[in-house]
């Protein structure tokens, strides 16, 4: 590859590795694609962190608090009902396991 006889391959390769780096980054260069990738992602991940901070927020709210606690007492009280109705399930007594004829 790196003999003078390959010279023009060399020269054609390089011209296309040009082009192709254009379409690896969308026309830019490759310095200014990555530093546009750091800004969209610091820019992303300040997004999510305002996103958190307000689900935090209203997660802390009263309102929100108290409805949260209902909602539990509501499922503590089903669960008991829920075992009740599974109570009614258990055999308890033979059970014919021999295929009906």
């Amino acid at each position: 590859y790196r003999r003078p006889n390959l010279r023009p391959l060399r020269k054609s390769l390089a011209s296309v590795l040009d082009l192709h780096k254009l379409l690896m980054y969308d026309g830019k260069s490759e310095d200014r694609h990555f530093a546009d990738r750091v800004e969209e992602r610091t820019l992303k991940r300040q997004k999510m962190a305002e996103r958190a901070r307000q689900k935090k927020y209203v997660a802390g709210t009263a309102l929100r608090r108290g409805r949260i606690e209902r909602l539990e007492r509501l499922k503590e009280d089903a669960r008991g009902e829920v075992l009740e109705k599974m109570r009614h399930m258990i055999a308890d007594g033979h059970v014919e396991t021999a295929a009906i004829e």
